[in-house]
């Protein structure tokens, strides 16, 4: 597990885990994907930070799509699914580009904030 491909919601998010993963060797390509993330203007500013943070710590990052409020909220719903939806959507397509890229290893920085419901990220990311 050398290499890794890892989700992140925002630059911030990644910064802690960046440090850490490149102290123990590893070699980290961030992904940006968070069509969850409204308005707009919130989702270009997170997109902004993340690049910031791939330029400061030298590591390749990926942006896939961009943020639809409306389309989101219509398939999220409300509540404890509306999170599992994110969650699912999220983790489902950070596996799929990892796929693609030849990683084995993938994660997100959302399992370090305090803000997020760490055992649904995980049921979500094993599934």
């Amino acid at each position: 597990m050398d290499k890794l491909f890892l989700h992140t919601c925002c630059g911030p998010c990644a910064m802690w885990p960046l440090e850490d993963l490149r102290n123990e060797g590893r070699k980290v390509h961030l992904f940006f994907f968070n069509p969850n993330i409204h308005p707009l203007a919130e989702w270009e500013r997170r997109r902004d930070n993340a690049r910031k943070a791939a330029e400061f710590y030298g590591v390749p990052l990926t942006v896939l799509g961009s943020s639809d409020e409306e389309e989101w909220i219509k398939r999220a719903g409300e509540g404890q699914e509306r999170c599992r939806y994110c969650y699912r959507v999220r983790l489902m397509q950070a596996a799929e580009e990892a796929r693609k890229r030849g990683f084995t290893a993938f994660s997100s920085t959302l399992l370090v904030s305090p803000w997020q419901k760490r055992d649904l990220i995980i049921e979500e990311g094993e599934r």
